[in-house]
């Protein structure tokens, strides 16, 4: 396989080397070197979420009406093609987004998840998503309410139920501590109440690429 594309590198506040660089699918993904770890399969960023996280989840619901967790924000990919897919099917979503570490403005004007092509998706990435307000729910369609969760997963204490739940967050061996509180700990006896709705779904996902 040929090798990626590098777009843009840059330090981030928090200590950490970012690189983005282009999948095969031509959209973005970012490298984090303190983890050796990509956002997204290098084969292909919207081609990866859209089999994982949409046609695998969110097309499995079956209400009009649906809210979904999603644990790592990340680059807002998720985020994106499920307001995108939402919008078109006329499915109303409240989507809530936990993120340690959100990725800083110089990032994210580096990011192509398709700001060239005229439509939905373009325009979601480069005039709302990431322009909305963290720790408020902000509409950002008609049919799509999101909330950015600025905060720690091993800490945070899940109050709201949801329909479908987006595991996104590195692989076990990458961030070990985060793993073992979701397993066994945090997904179930932290809560004050269950966070499951009945009958939802809840998606973990670990790439090899």
């Amino acid at each position: 396989m040929a090798q990626k594309k590098t777009i843009f590198s840059l330090e981030k506040g928090y200590g950490m080397k970012l690189t983005v660089k282009k999948t095969d699918d031509g959209s973005s993904t970012i490298f984090r070197e303190d983890l050796k770890e990509h956002y997204h399969s290098t084969f292909g960023a919207i081609q990866e979420a859209r089999h994982v996280y949409i046609q695998a989840g969110f097309q499995q619901l079956e209400s009009h009406q649906n809210r979904i967790l999603e644990v790592g924000f990340g680059t807002g990919l998720n985020a994106l093609l499920t307001c995108e897919v939402a919008t078109l099917q006329k499915k109303k979503v409240v989507y809530h987004s936990i993120e340690k570490h959100p990725l800083k403005e110089k990032i994210v004007a580096q990011l192509d998840f398709g700001r060239e092509r005229k439509d939905l998706l373009g325009k979601l990435h480069e005039e709302k998503l990431h322009k909305a307000e963290w720790g408020k729910e902000t509409e950002i369609t008609s049919y799509f309410v999101l909330k950015k969760i600025q905060t720690d997963l091993c800490t945070y204490e899940l109050e709201e139920q949801y329909d479908l739940v987006y595991y996104d967050a590195f692989s076990p061996d990458k961030q070990p501590q985060t793993a073992g509180n979701v397993d066994s700990r945090h997904f179930t006896k932290s809560c004050h109440k269950s966070f499951y709705r009945r009958n939802s779904y809840h998606l973990f996902y670990q790439r090899n690429c």
